[in-house]
């Protein structure tokens, strides 16, 4: 166990950290309802924007604040733009520090919980993994079921579509009703290539743009058709019909999928996770059952920072690791297994 004195200079930061961390989320609050609304329109009309020289646009132009500037070279570039198009297939209005910070506003508050709760350093650890990744998978799931909405409409607005363009619109015209016509969240996409294609970008270059934004295989292969129809001549309406009949047909047989595969999906969880909710219960009702892994089993040092000597850790801690790390391991393998794609 660490010392009193290691036990308060660790709450100590953590407290720092997190207090620093809501003052900072409230200075963000107040610094967005300050922001003028020429300025939130010059980041979408301004010239070197429409030109495709967003990188060298200067990063206070682009209303990065300070903290934001130290944590993108911290991390680098490449990682933030990795979370910033992650957020906005998420469809949340965060920026990538927003985000980074988050997640580690989460793990300071966990390992706090877990240092009042638990008494121990591994505790309060593992507790600040569990809040880092909260953040993570709550993006994720967001993002999926973002994703699937989006497919579940696209072949409605093809059909939309194609109605239009046989009644004699032109393709933008065509865009512009189905994103009038549909709703969230394909309505939204829709109306920003709109919007792209009149702040000065090519058809061809918003569509890529929106694919990027989407992540959907089924909007790729939209693009991908009409940019072929583009190059190679045809009728559009008959290619957008033609494609809206494979992409029903593709969804019909995922669902067909996924019923068949749902009992190997739900049996995976149930396996997995059931000796983890059988151990929470036995910690709850009973903690001596637990107990006896770690009172009467042996210790094994371990360097902790600022503690001048190993502290001996019981080993029954290594054995939980160990085996949640397994019943993990066993539920994503089988979950990869029933996953199946088309």
């Amino acid at each position: 166990m660490l010392s009193d004195t290691t036990t308060i200079i660790a709450l100590s930061l953590m407290a720092f950290a997190a207090a620093a961390m809501l003052v900072y989320a409230a200075f963000q609050v107040f610094r967005v309802r300050k922001m003028a609304v020429q300025e939130r329109i010059e980041a979408y009309t301004s010239t070197r924007l429409t030109t495709g020289l967003v990188g060298q646009v200067d990063e206070e132009e682009l209303g990065i604040s300070p903290i934001g500037r130290i944590l993108r070279r911290t991390f680098g570039r490449n990682y933030f733009d990795q979370i910033e198009e992650s957020l906005i297939r998420a469809d949340l209005p965060l920026r990538p520090s927003e985000y980074v910070l988050a997640r580690f506003l989460c793990a300071g508050g966990l390992f706090l919980l877990g240092q009042m709760r638990i008494g121990s350093l591994m505790g309060g650890l593992c507790l600040a993994l569990v809040g880092f990744m909260l953040p993570f998978f709550y993006v994720k799931i967001r993002q999926s079921r973002r994703t699937n909405k989006f497919n579940e409409q696209l072949a409605n607005v093809l059909l939309l579509m194609t109605n239009s363009l046989r009644a004699g619109y032109s393709f933008v015209k065509a865009l512009e009703v189905a994103a009038s016509e549909m709703t969230p969240p394909i309505s939204k996409e829709l109306a920003k290539i709109f919007r792209e294609v009149n702040l000065g970008y090519t058809m061809d270059e918003a569509l890529q743009r929106a694919a990027k934004r989407v992540g959907s295989e089924d909007f790729e292969v939209v693009v991908s058709a009409y940019l072929v129809q583009k190059e190679v001549g045809g009728s559009l309406a008959d290619i957008m019909e033609k494609v809206a009949e494979t992409i029903r047909e593709r969804f019909k047989l995922q669902g067909e999928i996924r019923v068949m595969t749902s009992q190997g999906k739900l049996s995976g969880l149930v396996v997995g996770f059931l000796p983890v909710v059988v151990g929470l219960l036995l910690w709850l009702v009973a903690p001596e059952f637990l107990g006896q892994l770690v009172d009467k089993a042996v210790s094994i040092p371990v360097p902790i920072p600022f503690h001048p000597e190993p502290t001996p850790v019981p080993a029954g801690y290594f054995l939980l690791g160990l085996a949640l790390i397994l019943q993990l391991t066993g539920v994503l393998i089988i979950w990869k297994i029933v996953n199946i794609k088309v």
